[in-house]
């Protein structure tokens, strides 16, 4: 599967070298050039450094080859919209949205968009250890 992941956080240097090891092609894109070349030389992945505005540099990065698109950054914002972008102007069939913000799930959600949000998740495995 082609993967395009936005975002070089921990989350995408966790995530991108376990897609690569499991065999699909992964191309990450960021604004930070040193967070793309530590990601990209110890995972395989294709790096392409981005700038703003990002619906500009999702052809650069292939989005419209891309079989699914994930959208991992630290801001909601730029999450949201790149998802949209992927999901609504390229037509990738495949796209997960970071959200911190518990109360814009919904919303997202009922654009059609997959969301994922770390807030939740860690609020219900804490509450989890906590009967344990």
């Amino acid at each position: 599967m082609r993967i395009l992941v936005l975002g070089c956080g921990i989350l995408s240097a966790q995530l991108v070298p376990i897609l690569v090891k499991q065999g699909h092609q992964v191309t990450i894109m960021d604004t930070d050039a040193d967070s793309l070349d530590v990601i990209s030389q110890s995972s395989g992945a294709e790096a392409i450094l981005v700038s703003r505005p990002l619906v500009e540099e999702l052809p650069r990065a292939k989005v419209l080859e891309a079989d699914a698109f994930l959208a991992l950054t630290d801001d909601d914002n730029t999450n949201t919209l790149a998802a949209q972008a992927a999901q609504h102007l390229f037509g990738v069939s495949r796209v997960l949205c970071r959200i911190e913000d518990p109360s814009l799930n919904d919303i997202y959600e009922g654009l059609g968009v997959g969301v994922v949000n770390p807030t939740v998740t860690m609020a219900d495995a804490i509450l989890q250890k906590l009967k344990d």
